[in-house]
C-alpha cells in the first residue's frame, strides 16, 4: 500500500533471512517513471537487495537506466520478453545489472546465446526466468549465467514440473543444481499428466 510500508517488510525480511540471503523484489512493472521509482524506493536500502527486477516496462530501457543510476539499487530486467531487440536494449543503455532471459518467450535459443553472451562480455549478470529444468542446461553450458530461476512446487503459476516425472526442485541441493545424471535434457514427461 505504501513504498515506507515495502520497506519495512523488506527489512524484517532481511532481519530474518540474514546477511548471506539474496533478495530480489520483483516489482512487475509497477512504476511509470523513475523519479516515482526513486522516490519509492529511497527507504529500501536496508534491505540490501541484489536486485530490483522489472521496475518499469523493459521497452523503456532509458527509464530504466536513469533509474539505475539514481537509486543505488541493481535493477533486473526481461522477464517473459519476445522481443530480442528490447533486451539489448537493456544492455546498451546501461539499464541492467542482471538480464533477465526466457528461453521460453524468446523462442530461439541462438538469440538468447547472443544476449547472454553480449551481457557476459560487459559484466553484466544473466538469469533465466522460471522453468528451471530448461533453463538449468544454459546455466551449465554459457558462461555468465548467474542463478537459475526455480519456484516451490506449491506455486500455482509454474506447472511444468506436473508434466515430467521428475522436477528439478527435486534435484537441488543447498542451493546448487548437479547437471542431470543422464543423456538428454534430464526431463522425462509424465505422459498420464499430459
Amino acid at each position: 500500500p505504501s513504498p515506507a510500508a515495502a520497506g519495512r517488510k523488506l527489512s524484517l525480511v532481511r532481519e530474518e533471512a540474514g546477511p548471506d540471503v539474496q533478495l530480489v523484489a520483483d516489482m512487475a512493472y509497477f512504476w511509470d517513471s523513475p523519479d516515482e521509482a526513486v522516490a519509492a524506493v529511497g527507504e529500501w536500502h536496508d534491505a540490501r537487495l541484489a536486485w530490483l527486477e522489472d521496475p518499469m516496462p523493459r521497452d523503456r530501457a532509458a527509464a530504466m537506466a536513469d533509474l539505475r543510476g539514481r537509486s543505488g539499487i541493481p535493477i533486473g530486467a526481461g522477464d517473459e520478453s519476445t522481443r530480442p531487440a528490447e533486451l539489448a536494449a537493456l544492455l546498451d543503455s546501461n539499464a541492467v545489472d542482471v538480464l533477465r532471459i526466457d528461453l521460453t518467450t524468446l523462442g530461439d535459443l541462438s538469440a538468447a546465446e547472443q544476449l547472454a553472451g553480449a551481457a557476459h562480455a560487459r559484466g553484466i549478470k544473466v538469469s533465466p526466468h522460471v522453468h528451471p529444468e530448461i533453463h538449468r542446461h544454459i546455466a551449465l553450458a554459457w558462461p555468465g549465467i548467474d542463478r537459475v530461476e526455480a519456484f516451490p512446487l506449491d506455486r500455482p503459476f509454474d506447472l511444468l514440473h506436473e508434466l515430467i516425472e521428475t522436477p528439478m526442485m527435486a534435484d537441488v541441493s543447498a542451493g546448487h543444481v548437479p547437471p542431470p545424471s543422464r543423456p538428454g535434457l534430464g526431463m522425462s514427461l509424465n505422459l498420464q499428466a499430459v
